[in-house]
């Protein structure tokens, strides 16, 4: 039989979906090591496997893990002189960045293992094995082209994921409205093996999340986007809509989804690069460095130049930084010194300990918050419910969303030490 285009190997192998891979569908030319041009699509197999001489290589590939990926004319430029990559397909320099998931770090680790339904066991994924290869987030028989964000509508996870496993927690209700500094999640116990994810933060979650043994430091994001928990970003469906969430307030396709993909924040810096988790260059500045070190930002999360661009990634700047005097949040613009500050919007919304941001160890919750303030004790509405859903963190401002006034004070109602604002009461916005 032919080699061209699978047909040998498909005479025998039958995969999943791989008829209608990227792997087997692309017209785009490429010429492997050693190899005549063609297309990879008509090489179909042959791009990532040797079966006559893979050099010992599980699965008989062409290099070890991550090396068959950066082959030239794929995703790398392992083979200089033969790289046809756009660089919209180029991953290997993104995981070459200052901050990237560990796909260069580590080797040996990954197990394709019969688990459940064909999944490595949390043993395998966590503590000492802790790891990333390309094949924990991509099936390579499976992949297809990723949908650019503003034509994705209502999807909730992306093609370029398509065949990879994850799992799914039992959400547990968070301990009772918390009315203190503290932030106290809800522990989640359960998880549940999903061989077809219907979320990105499915696939995301088991390695990032207690369904895995995490290392000392690394925070839990599953109980953090617990859709219960009253400050809520729409990363899972079930949460409570919030009504700040709209037409104005928010661009698309959040405004109408109300739904946050984990690779909406978390990505490469650079327009052109392939999309998702791979690298990112970016450094935060100012307080809170060792916070955004560590979260492989897409834009810019910190800044002594004022703002929050990643929130403007989906907030519009109309509403939340330029003064737009229709806006409820008209004094929030850039001549004001909370903008300019070097936390941007996380001044107000996610420090979970003011009085230690300066020294750059303050925590953000940008994923969610079990922090719900039930009732403002003093001032001139006391009584009045605050802060619903809004991110507000710690000792920070008592809103009363009826007025539309807040002002920040500590329960005695004064100024808290150690306050990221100025000293202003009571302000109208």
């Amino acid at each position: 039989m032919s080699n061209s285009n699978a047909a040998l190997c498909t005479h025998c192998h039958n995969k999943t979906n791989y008829a209608a891979s990227i792997h087997r569908t692309s017209t785009a030319a490429y010429t492997p090591a050693g190899g005549a041009a063609t297309t990879v699509g008509e090489n179909s197999c042959r791009n990532c496997h040797k079966p006559h001489s893979s050099g010992g290589t599980p699965y008989v590939l062409r290099a070890v893990e991550e090396n068959t990926c950066y082959e030239s004319g794929c995703h790398g430029t392992l083979n200089p002189g033969v790289n046809t990559t756009p660089a919209s397909n180029l991953v290997q320099p993104e995981l070459s960045k200052t901050h990237a998931h560990p796909v260069n770090t580590f080797s040996g680790l990954h197990k394709n293992r019969k688990y459940a339904l064909g999944k490595e066991t949390p043993a395998e994924l966590g503590s000492a094995n802790r790891h990333a290869e390309c094949m924990d987030c991509h099936n390579p028989h499976q992949a297809q082209p990723a949908v650019a964000t503003a034509t994705r509508g209502a999807l909730r996870i992306s093609a370029a994921l398509k065949g990879v496993w994850g799992v799914e927690p039992t959400w547990p209700t968070p301990p009772a409205t918390m009315t203190t500094n503290a932030v106290t999640f809800a522990a989640i116990v359960t998880y549940a093996p999903v061989e077809a994810p219907t979320d990105e933060y499915q696939v995301c979650l088991k390695c990032h999340s207690n369904y895995v043994t995490l290392p000392v430091g690394v925070r839990n994001v599953a109980q953090e986007i617990n859709p219960l928990n009253p400050s809520y970003h729409g990363i899972v469906p079930g949460g409570t809509t919030n009504t700040f969430v709209n037409a104005t307030t928010t661009n698309e396709p959040w405004a109408t989804n109300k739904r946050v993909w984990c690779s909406d924040c978390h990505g490469s810096e650079s327009t052109t690069s392939p999309s998702g988790p791979h690298g990112s260059s970016l450094n935060g500045t100012g307080p809170g460095t060792s916070n955004t070190d560590k979260m492989l930002v897409a834009t810019i999360a910190t800044g002594a130049s004022g703002g929050t661009p990643l929130c403007l990634v989906c907030h519009k700047s109309t509403s939340y930084l330029t003064g737009n005097t229709g806006s409820n949040n008209s004094r929030h613009g850039p001549d004001t010194t909370l903008t300019r500050a070097p936390q941007g919007c996380f001044s107000c919304h996610m420090w979970e300990n003011p009085a230690v941001v300066t020294s750059g160890t303050g925590d953000i919750f940008p994923h969610g918050m079990n922090k719900r303030w039930a009732l403002i004790a003093t001032g001139p509405t006391a009584g009045s419910l605050q802060m619903v859903n809004a991110f507000n963190g710690g000792w920070y401002t008592n809103m009363n969303y009826t007025t539309k006034r807040c002002w920040t004070t500590n329960s005695a109602g004064a100024k808290p030490t150690g306050s990221p604002c100025n000293a202003h009461t009571n302000v109208a916005y």
